[in-house]
């Protein structure tokens, strides 16, 4: 049987040929991934995503961070899919 990890992340980046794929080794590891928007000119990191593990339990957790120049915009459900949203992060180049 494959060891399956707590978590795996893909990405597909425009301009690369192959995905990066990665993901915690350890039963017990975790992962944070930081991303990074141009804001008004300057990178600033806008959002961080953390998986970890706490009393046997997975936590996944999004944060979008407050930046000036950026707005953050939390999306209602959608009427037919309810259990799906979205967070927006929104800048000028």
């Amino acid at each position: 049987m494959r060891n399956v990890r707590n978590w795996w992340i893909t990405s597909d980046v425009e301009g690369r040929k192959s995905r990066i794929d990665f993901g915690p080794k350890s039963k017990d590891g975790g992962f944070a991934v930081h991303v990074y928007q141009r804001v008004n000119g300057s990178p600033k990191k806008v959002a961080t995503m953390n998986g970890f593990v706490n009393n046997d339990t997975l936590i996944l957790e999004f944060t979008p961070w407050q930046c000036e120049g950026a707005t953050v915009q939390y999306d209602m459900p959608h009427f037919m899919f309810r259990n799906i949203s979205q967070t927006r992060i929104k800048s000028e180049r």
